[in-house]
């Protein structure tokens, strides 16, 4: 009995001890993200790309169809808000690159809603740069946390504090977007 005791116990400590090692060991490998934060008008630079937030506007699906002449008739909701971002984009590098925003690296957040920006949410095409190119790209969100009920949605999504984040281990880079 005592034997059987003695082995148990020793099997606990080596289960925990190798326990600790590989949680340590885990942690100092996968270290914190550092969260870089940029204000509207300040310009971030992630990789071979410069980006600058110029604007921040919000538009009903009628506004955003007349001032981009596009069509949102595939979104079948004409009571839905679009978060539009204007912002500048400058490839800073020696070769012609195609811009990330166009992979949907960026997601544009309001507290802890995400909803991402994808190729598809581009309203102009800035798909490749060449080297100190600058443009101006209009990216878009739809607004889905400010729901029909309220007469006052645009006021109500003025208010919020929405970004533009991209995350790349180990850092984690917010434009503001008010």
């Amino acid at each position: 009995m005592k034997k059987k005791l003695i082995i148990i116990i020793s099997a606990v400590i080596v289960v925990a001890y190798f326990s600790r090692v590989i949680y340590v060991n885990v942690n100092d490998e996968f270290k914190d993200i550092e969260c870089l934060v940029y204000d509207m008008g300040e310009t971030c630079q992630i990789d071979d790309f410069t980006y600058t937030v110029k604007a921040f506007d919000i538009y009903t699906m009628y506004e955003m169809e007349e001032k981009f002449n596009i069509d949102l008739d595939d979104e079948k909701d004409c009571n839905k808000l679009y978060n539009v971002v204007t912002l500048d984009v400058k490839n800073i590098s020696e070769d012609s690159k195609i811009c990330p925003m166009v992979y949907g690296e960026f997601v544009m957040t309001s507290g802890a809603w995400r909803n991402g920006t994808y190729a598809s949410s581009k309203i102009n095409d800035v798909s490749k740069l060449t080297p100190g190119e600058n443009r101006t790209m209009y990216v878009y969100a739809t607004n889905e946390k400010v729901k029909i009920g309220y007469s006052n949605r645009k006021e109500i999504s003025r208010e919020m504090e929405f970004n533009l984040v991209r995350i790349y281990y180990p850092k984690e880079v917010r434009l503001k977007c008010y």
